[in-house]
């Protein structure tokens, strides 16, 4: 008696026959005498190709060479995806055709048998089979992997002579690093830690930045309270590529500066030599400040400046003149300019090399404060801002502006942005180096909230142009106001800033880029970025943008003094 195995497929039998097992994996004992002959059917489990079909070394569409076999003998294989087909010995003693194959598993992920080879780590590769039972993927071992992964970065500070500088070396397609001195020297990218600053500086918002052309100076703000004022009157310069900051001298402090105890919402402007501060609010004293000074980083000395015609003020932005070498300022906040609306609607331009005012002449808008002031390289423009006494709910907010031509005098009002463009404070305001670019800010209420995501592109003498609003993806709480923001490579940067749904306006995290010439947004890397805080001080060098010091609300709340350095 011959003996056959099937191994893991079902076998029925004729009743008038020697009965036979249905159970998995049975051994099925057909007499060598019943008058078929040898009916052995083969191997139970047949070869299957890459494709998941079953490999009897036939075609299903080719006829087989008759087998002999005693009807009604059945034959069943498995098939597919975990699935069975069956044949049937016919009257005349041969086996007839497979059927389809049935019963297979839904969603399997492969073919009995199949085979295949996938990427994986490091540029590697992994041999991949089906299991055979279930159908689905038994994953190999990964081999020939490479160094790194594609886009890794390491650095190396190997041969660099400049401090700070470094090799920063990227994870090549096939998995390599760059031989290290084949990449040169560098600053590092990315976000990168600063250094505390000297003892002294301690935590604050609403405070100056200039940018020199090699350092950052900060001065003056408001923050922790230290006695008897949460007012500050000192200042630190940063040197970015050193990493190393220095205290400003105090000894030389003008009166101005050192009577009182400090200030914060004041202007500051870099000449090209010095820093000019001017205006802002004593909190100890309840005073606005009409006066100021300049600090000369090369001498580490200041000097007073001519207090000048305006009234005492505060909230006041202010923008270098390269046409004539003066610092402009206009509007403000002072209940000396207006006991009920507290905006301040003149101006007038300071000559640091003559040490002397002049006034600018009325302007085509309203009085106004914390409007958005920048300067295009041949005129300032002004837009936005709010009256009312409240800061906390600034009423009304304004959606028009001016441009001022300081080598003319002359001012010109220009077209309200298109109708989606509501009034708004506390926005952003940037030259493009083309265009004013205004986006978010805190205005008008329209529900559910105060916030604002949406911006718009002003050409100087032409019209306003709509930008598409980012998405949650692009920038998460896209409705955000005191934020961070500069302009640099071609895009405008958005970073951090208070949460739009209410005045306290808590801090938030994250930022995105706007690139004009595509009107697209797109997220910005956040891998070691500094935390969430509102109204910090940046300033863009050219090629990174130093963030230092705000808030953990748009109010004040909690301050900090540390900040780091993000280049793209």
């Amino acid at each position: 008696m011959k003996r056959i195995a099937f191994f893991g497929l079902a076998l029925s039998c004729s009743a008038s026959m020697m009965a036979c097992a249905t159970v998995d994996d049975a051994e099925v004992i057909i007499p060598k005498d019943s008058g078929g002959g040898d009916s052995s059917t083969g191997d139970a489990l047949p070869d299957t190709g890459s494709d998941g079909s079953t490999d009897t070394g036939k075609s299903d569409t080719t006829p087989e060479t008759p087998e002999k076999c005693t009807p009604p003998l059945t034959d069943k294989r498995a098939c597919g995806m975990c699935g069975t087909q069956t044949r049937s010995c016919t009257s005349s003693g041969s086996w007839g055709a497979w059927g389809a194959c049935g019963d297979e598993i839904s969603g399997a992920e492969c073919s009995i048998g199949e085979k295949r080879t996938t990427d994986c780590g490091n540029c590697g590769k992994q041999n991949d089979t089906c299991d055979n039972t279930t159908c689905t993927w038994n994953t190999g071992t990964c081999t020939g992997e490479g160094e790194c992964a594609e886009g890794e970065i390491k650095t190396s500070t190997a041969s660099c002579t400049v401090a700070g500088e470094v090799r920063t070396l990227v994870c090549s397609k096939t998995c390599k690093y760059p031989d290290v001195l084949s990449v040169p020297c560098a600053a590092p990218k990315g976000w990168v830690s600063m250094a505390a600053p000297p003892t002294g500086i301690d935590a604050r918002f609403k405070h100056s930045a200039v940018w020199t052309g090699t350092e950052m100076i900060i001065w003056g703000g408001y923050g922790t309270y230290v006695s008897p004022s949460y007012s500050k009157k000192n200042g630190a310069s940063y040197n970015v590529l050193a990493d190393t900051w220095k205290l400003l001298d105090s000894t030389s402090l003008p009166t101005a500066l050192s009577t009182g105890y400090g200030r914060y919402d004041h202007s500051a402007v870099w000449t090209g030599s010095a820093m000019v501060i001017w205006g802002g609010y004593d909190y100890y004293s309840s005073a606005y400040k009409a006066d100021g000074g300049s600090y000369d980083p090369t001498t580490d000395k200041w000097k007073a400046i001519n207090s000048g015609p305006l009234a005492a003020r505060s909230q006041v932005q202010a923008v270098w003149s390269t046409t004539t070498n003066e610092m402009i300022i206009w509007g403000g906040y002072s209940s000396i300019c207006s006991s009920s609306t507290y905006a301040c609607s003149d101006g007038a331009a300071y000559d640091p090399a003559k040490d002397t005012w002049r006034l600018l002449p009325a302007a085509p808008i309203s009085a106004r404060w914390k409007a958005t002031t920048v300067w295009t390289g041949t005129e300032m423009i002004v837009w936005g801002g709010a009256s009312g006494s409240s800061q906390t709910y600034p009423s009304p907010v304004f959606r028009d502006g001016a441009r001022f031509d300081p080598k003319t005098n002359v001012w010109t009002k220009f077209a309200d942005p298109a109708v989606e463009i509501d009034g708004r404070v506390d926005h952003i305001g940037i030259w493009s180096g083309k265009d004013l670019l205004v986006y978010g800010g805190f205005g008008t209420y329209i529900s559910p909230t105060y916030g604002k995501k949406t911006g718009s592109r002003y050409t100087p003498g032409g019209s306003w142009t709509s930008m598409t609003s980012p998405t949650d993806s692009d920038l998460a709480t896209p409705t955000r106001f005191a934020s961070a923001a500069w302009f640099g490579l071609g895009k405008l940067w958005v970073w951090a800033g208070g949460n739009g749904s209410s005045s306290s306006g808590i801090a938030v995290a994250g930022g995105a880029t706007y690139d004009p010439t595509t009107d697209k947004w797109a997220s910005m890397d956040v891998t070691d970025a500094p935390t969430a805080r509102s109204r910090p001080s940046v300033i863009w060098t050219g090629k990174e943008a130093v963030i230092w010091g705000g808030s953990n609300y748009a109010s004040g709340s909690t301050y900090y003094n540390d900040g780091k350095v993000y280049r793209p």
